[in-house]
């Protein structure tokens, strides 16, 4: 038992990416839970001014990722953030209806999309040059009921759903995590906290930020890329001419 629980400590990844909310919304309800009825899904999306999956202002960072990351790339970046999120899983409760959780199975809907989008394209990179981050996933909202502060989150480990994409790192084959944490969850005007509305939770909106795990790489800049090629090819090319004068 000793060594499995020593394997598990070495496999959890490292924390590469994170949002907040920007300057511009900081202390807004941005994000949005909305209960459709017993005849429909459940959604928590990115919610400004009321429209759902809409694109709202964050500030992301890559944390600690394996090879070196652009100056453009490194501190904060000044992006876009749309969520969309679906299930047709009730909402429980347990430990004497103290703590609710509901599985966010992507099935309702609304696809499981988080998607964190540069303001303007980065000088290196694929694709746009833009896309920061992008996953797709299956996960858990839990909290106290009452309480103002739910999670959602997920992990590969627990068999749910992390698909990373990037136009700026690749991602490893091993465990993959995230967690998405709200503050002032509730209705407005009145904030009473995370509340059942069978089947699922009552409506509300909330302020969220995010971290997200996993064994990340930066691309390589082109220029490291030309590099290693003309470095690898004066080998060749070495070898070439010791091979000929052994003739």
């Amino acid at each position: 038992m000793l060594a499995a629980g020593a394997q598990r400590a070495w496999a959890v990844p490292t924390t590469f990416a994170q949002f907040h909310q920007s300057a511009t919304n900081i202390n807004v309800n941005v994000f949005g839970y909305l209960n459709n009825g017993t005849k429909s899904d459940a959604e928590l999306v990115s919610y400004p001014s009321g429209v759902s999956g809409g694109a709202l202002p964050v500030v992301f960072n890559y944390l600690s990722v394996a090879g070196s990351l652009p100056a453009d790339l490194s501190g904060n970046q000044d992006a876009t953030l749309t969520l969309t999120s679906s299930t047709l899983t009730a909402a429980q409760t347990a430990f004497g209806g103290l703590v609710g959780q509901q599985d966010i199975t992507g099935l309702g809907l609304l696809a499981n999309e988080l998607k964190i989008t540069r303001t303007t394209p980065a000088l290196e990179g694929t694709g746009s040059n833009t896309n920061l981050l992008t996953m797709t996933f299956t996960g858990q909202i839990i909290g106290a009921i009452g309480g103002g502060s739910p999670q959602l989150s997920g992990d590969t480990a627990l068999l749910m759903t992390v698909t990373y994409t990037s136009d700026f790192l690749t991602f490893g084959n091993g465990e993959r995590q995230f967690s998405l944490t709200f503050t002032s969850w509730g209705n407005t005007p009145v904030t009473n906290g995370l509340q059942v509305a069978a089947p699922y939770f009552a409506n509300a909106t909330a302020n969220g930020t995010g971290t997200f795990a996993a064994e990340a790489t930066a691309i390589p800049e082109p220029g490291t890329i030309i590099l290693g090629a003309v470095g690898l090819s004066a080998l060749v090319a070495v070898g070439y001419r010791r091979r000929l004068r052994r003739r």
